[in-house]
C-alpha cells in the first residue's frame, strides 16, 4: 500500500490504480497526498473515469471519497491538458455538456450529500481556460442564465461571449440571441433599456422570425414599460423586409396582452423602416387582412389595437389617419425611443451597479433600497408622490409599473384621492378616460396586499359610473366578454346598484363603506369571503320593506281588537309607509335610472337566456345578479317605463321558477325583488300584467320554504309571501267589486 502511495505522490501511478487506491488512501490522506492524487488525475481520461467510478459506487464513504477528488479537479479546470480534437471533445461532453453534474448530483441526492459543483461554477472558470469561447454553445444548452451572468460581469468575460458568437453557426447563433433575449427581459426598464441595447449593438445579432415570435411571448409576461423598452431595443436588428412577415403573423386571436406587443413591435419596425417601404405595407393584403380581421373582433381591446395601427403607420408615413377615433392608449402614445449609445464598460456598469427594488415598510411607506453589488452597505431613502390633479393622473397612478420605487405610494394615493377627485372634475374630461379608467380599476390586483384594496377598488367604480351613468354598457360587455374572476363580476354589479342610488338621491352608507359582514348559509362562500359581496344596500331594502311588513300584520291584529271603538287611537303604520315612499327624494333621475341601468343589465340577462356556468359559484353571482336589478329597479320608481322594467324583472324571476332552484342566495335575491316591486306598483296593475308570472315565483317560493335552514334567509321569503298572499286577496276582492256592481 505505502508503494502505491509513493508512487502516487511521485507520479508514477497510472490512472487505474489510482482510481483504485481512491476509496483506502483518501479518507486519511494528509494534503500533500491527496493533491498528489488530484494532481495524478488532471487529464480528461482522469476526470472522465473519476465521474464514471463516482456513480458506480455504493459505498456511501467510497461515493463521498470520489465526491471529493471530482469536486477537486473541476475546482482547477484549467489545469487540465487538452490537446487534441478527441480530447477536446471528450471534456466537452464531460464539463459543458453536463455528464460530471449530472452524476454528482445523483450521488448527492442518493446518499444526502452536498456538492459545490454546479454549471455556474464550471461556467465561472470559462475565462480561463484555452480557447474557452469553443465550448460555448454547449454551454447555452445546458445553462444559459448562467452564461449571460458571468458574462455581463467584467468587459472581459463579455468579449469572450462575442468572440464565441462570431464562430457559431447560423442556428446556434439564433439561440444565443433568443437566450439574451430571455435573460435581459428580467431587469429591462427605463435605466437598462440604453445599456442593453448598447450590449446588443456589440455582437449585432439577427433577429429572425422565430426570435421576434419570442419576444413578443416575453413582451406578454412583462409590465408595459419593460416589453415596451423590449420591442424599441430588438427591433433594429430585425430584418425591415421581414415587416410583412409580422404583419401576416398579427393575428386576433392571440392573447390580448402579445396582440399589443405584436403591435408595439411593428411600430417600431415601421419606425425604423423607409417610409416607401411602410406605404407599400399599407396597400399589402396582409395589413387589411390584419386589419379588417381584429375589427371584426367582438373584444374592444382587441379592435382598439388595429384602430392604433392603422393611425400610427398613417402618422409615420405623412397621410391622413384612416380613422378618426381613438384606439389604445398605449399604442397610441408610442413615440420613436431615444436611446443612448454606451461603451461596454458603461453598461455593464449600469446593469450591475444597483438593484432597485419596492419595499413597503410597516406604515405604508414606499422606501427605495438600493443595494450594490457587492452588498456592504444598504441606504434607505423615502419618497413621496404628488397627488394626482387630473384624470389623467389616476389612469397613470394605477398603471404604473410595479418595479418603480414609488409603485406603491402611487396606487395607494391614487385609490384614496380617485373618488374625491372623479365626482370634482367636469364630467367632460371623466367621459374620456371612463372606459380606461374603468377597466384599469376593475383588473387593478392586490399585489401589495392591503386590507382595504376591495373597498377602495368598489368606491372608484362607483364614482366612475355616477359621474358618467353612460359607461354602464361596458359593465354589460366585461361582464359578458371579459376574462375577468368572480369577485370582479360581482364588485361590478355591486358597483352599479350603489351608483344608481347615489344617483337617485338615497342616502346609503354602502357608498362609503363598501360591505359588511354576514352570517352565510352553507350554500354560500366562507364567511371572509361571503362578507365582501354583502352590501348594506341590501340590508336596508331587507330592512326597510320586511320591518313594513311585520308591522302591518301587527296593525291588522290591533285594527281587528279596536273595531268599533269611537276615536282613533294611533295612527297605522301602513300609512305611513305610504307616505314614506311619497317622499323619496325627488329629482329627474328616476325618469332614466331604468333606461341607463336596469334594462342594459336585464338586456344581458336575456342575451345568455340566464345560463351562468361557474361552477360552484353560478348560484351566488346570479343571486347576486338578481339583486342587483332589483336594487336598480328600486331607483326607478316612479317613472314611465317602470311598469315595463317590472315585467322585465318578474321575467327573470319567472325563469329561475321555471327552473326550481333551490340555492339559498338566487331564493333571496328573488324574495327580495319581489317586495321592492309590490310595496311600489300597484296591485290590479301586477296582476292585470303578470298574473301568471306571480302565481308561478309564489308557488316557486311555497315549495322552497321548508327547505331553507337559514333563518335569515326564511324570514325574507316569507315576507316575499305575505306581499304576493296580499295581492291575491286585494285582487279577488277587487273582481267581487266589479261584479257586484260597487264601482
Amino acid at each position: 500500500m505505502s508503494g502505491d502511495v509513493s508512487q502516487i505522490i511521485h507520479g508514477q501511478a497510472t490512472v487505474p490504480q489510482v482510481i483504485e487506491l481512491i476509496p483506502t488512501v483518501w479518507p486519511s490522506a494528509d494534503e500533500p497526498t491527496q493533491l498528489a492524487i488530484v494532481k495524478s488525475l488532471q487529464s480528461v481520461s482522469g476526470l472522465g473515469t473519476a465521474t464514471t467510478t463516482l456513480g458506480l459506487q455504493t459505498d456511501p464513504t467510497a461515493a463521498y471519497s470520489f465526491l471529493s477528488v471530482v469536486e477537486r479537479l473541476v475546482d482547477n479546470l484549467a489545469a487540465i491538458p487538452i490537446t487534441t480534437a478527441a480530447e477536446r471533445r471528450e471534456f466537452d461532453k464531460l464539463v459543458w455538456r453536463g455528464k460530471v453534474v449530472s452524476v454528482v448530483n445523483e450521488v448527492c441526492v442518493k446518499y444526502s450529500l452536498t456538492t459545490s459543483v454546479s454549471f455556474a461554477n464550471l461556467i465561472s472558470q470559462l475565462g480561463q481556460l484555452q480557447s474557452g469561447e469553443d465550448y460555448v454553445a454547449s454551454v447555452l444548452s445546458s445553462d444559459s442564465s448562467s452564461l449571460f451572468k458571468w458574462g455581463l460581469t467584467t468587459t472581459k468575460n463579455w468579449q469572450v461571449l462575442v468572440s464565441a458568437y462570431g464562430r457559431l453557426n447560423n442556428v446556434t447563433k439564433t439561440r444565443f440571441t433568443q437566450s439574451i433575449i430571455r435573460y435581459m427581459s428580467g431587469s429591462i426598464n427605463e435605466a437598462t433599456a440604453s445599456a442593453w441595447a448598447s450590449i446588443l449593438a456589440s455582437f449585432s445579432p439577427t433577429v429572425d422570425v422565430a426570435t421576434t415570435k419570442l419576444i413578443v411571448d416575453v413582451g406578454a409576461t412583462l409590465p408595459w414599460s419593460s416589453a415596451r423598452y423590449l420591442c424599441a431595443i430588438t427591433t433594429p436588428f430585425i430584418n425591415s423586409g421581414l415587416l410583412g412577415n409580422l404583419m401576416a403573423l398579427w393575428s386576433p386571436h392571440e392573447f390580448v396582452a402579445s396582440q399589443r406587443v405584436h403591435t408595439c413591435l411593428l411600430v417600431y419596425l415601421a419606425y425604423n423602416t423607409s417610409k416607401e417601404e411602410v406605404v407599400q405595407l399599407m396597400h399589402s393584403p396582409e395589413f387589411v387582412e390584419g386589419v379588417s380581421s381584429h375589427l371584426s373582433s367582438l373584444t374592444p381591446s382587441v379592435k382598439q389595437l388595429a384602430i392604433s395601427l392603422a393611425n400610427k403607420l398613417s402618422d409615420i408615413t405623412g397621410v391622413n389617419r384612416i380613422f378618426e377615433v381613438e384606439g389604445d392608449p398605449d399604442i397610441d402614445a408610442l413615440e420613436p425611443l431615444t436611446i443612448d449609445k454606451l461603451t461596454i464598460d458603461e453598461a455593464l456598469v449600469a446593469i450591475n451597479t444597483t438593484d432597485n427594488k419596492v419595499v413597503k415598510t410597516s406604515t405604508g411607506q414606499t422606501v427605495a433600497t438600493t443595494t450594490p453589488v457587492s452588498g456592504l452597505t444598504l441606504s434607505h431613502k423615502a419618497t413621496t408622490t404628488a397627488r394626482p390633479r387630473f384624470i389623467k393622473d389616476l389612469v397613470d397612478y394605477l398603471t404604473v409599473d410595479s418595479q418603480k420605487k414609488d409603485a406603491y405610494e402611487m396606487v395607494r394615493t391614487a385609490l384614496e384621492i380617485g373618488p374625491t377627485l372623479i365626482r370634482q372634475k367636469p364630467k367632460t374630461e371623466v367621459a374620456f378616460y371612463a372606459h380606461t379608467l374603468f377597466k384599469d380599476v376593475v383588473g387593478l390586483g392586490n399585489q401589495f396586499n392591503d386590507d382595504d384594496v376591495v373597498q377602495w377598488r368598489l368606491q372608484m367604480l362607483i364614482a366612475i359610473l355616477v359621474k358618467c351613468p353612460e359607461t354602464v354598457p361596458l359593465v354589460v360587455k366585461l361582464l359578458a366578454q371579459g376574462d375577468y374572476s368572480l369577485s370582479q363580476r360581482m364588485q361590478m354589479l355591486t358597483a352599479c346598484s350603489m351608483a344608481c342610488r347615489e344617483l337617485r338621491g338615497l342616502d346609503d352608507p354602502a357608498t362609503t363603506k363598501a360591505f359588511t359582514p354576514k352570517e352565510f348559509p352553507s350554500e354560500r362562500l366562507p364567511a371572509h369571503i361571503d362578507a365582501l359581496y354583502q352590501q348594506k344596500a341590501l340590508a336596508d331594502v331587507q330592512q326597510q320593506v320586511m320591518g313594513h311588513r311585520s308591522q302591518q300584520a301587527r296593525d291588522d291584529v290591533t285594527d281587528s281588537a279596536l273595531s268599533g271603538a269611537g276615536k282613533v287611537v294611533r295612527v297605522s303604520k301602513r300609512l305611513e309607509h305610504q307616505r314614506q315612499l311619497q317622499n323619496q327624494p325627488k329629482n329627474s333621475f328616476s325618469q332614466v335610472s331604468n333606461r341607463q341601468f336596469f334594462f342594459p343589465l336585464s338586456a344581458l340577462w336575456h342575451a345568455v337566456d340566464g345560463r351562468v356556468d361557474l361552477g360552484d359559484y353560478s348560484a351566488i353571482f346570479i343571486g347576486h345578479y338578481v339583486t342587483t336589478l332589483a336594487l336598480v329597479l328600486a331607483c326607478g320608481f316612479p317613472s314611465n317605463d317602470y311598469t315595463e322594467a317590472t315585467k322585465e324583472w318578474f321575467g327573470v324571476a319567472n325563469d329561475l321558477a321555471a327552473q326550481k332552484v333551490t340555492d339559498a342566495p338566487v331564493v333571496e335575491a328573488v324574495a327580495t325583488g319581489v317586495m321592492v316591486v309590490v310595496d311600489s306598483q300597484d296591485a290590479e296593475i301586477l296582476v292585470s300584467l303578470i298574473g301568471p308570472e306571480l302565481a308561478s315565483v309564489s308557488q316557486w317560493l311555497m315549495s322552497v320554504f321548508e327547505g331553507i335552514i337559514d333563518e335569515r334567509v326564511r324570514s325574507v321569503v316569507a315576507g316575499a309571501l305575505m306581499a304576493l298572499n296580499e295581492i291575491n286577496t286585494q285582487f279577488e276582492r277587487s273582481l267581487a267589486n266589479q261584479l257586484n256592481g260597487f264601482y
